[in-house]
């Protein structure tokens, strides 16, 4: 049985870590990628690439 966009949207923000968490609720908070990235003690590049990730989980899960 297939999962409805709720239910794919649910399961995969359950399997998302502590970091991909707190990005997105950054990120939703207006805030930009260098102040995401030093708040997070990462580089504005290794956010990106993250958030990247994250997008393509979500779109697969759909």
């Amino acid at each position: 049985m297939l999962a409805t966009g709720n239910e794919a949207a649910a399961n995969a923000i359950e399997q998302l870590n502590a970091d991909e968490l707190e990005l997105i609720r950054l990120r939703r908070s207006g805030m930009g990628w260098d102040q995401i990235a030093q708040g997070m003690g990462k580089s504005s590049a290794a956010i990106r690439q993250i958030w990247t990730r994250l997008q393509r989980r979500f779109e697969q899960s759909r």
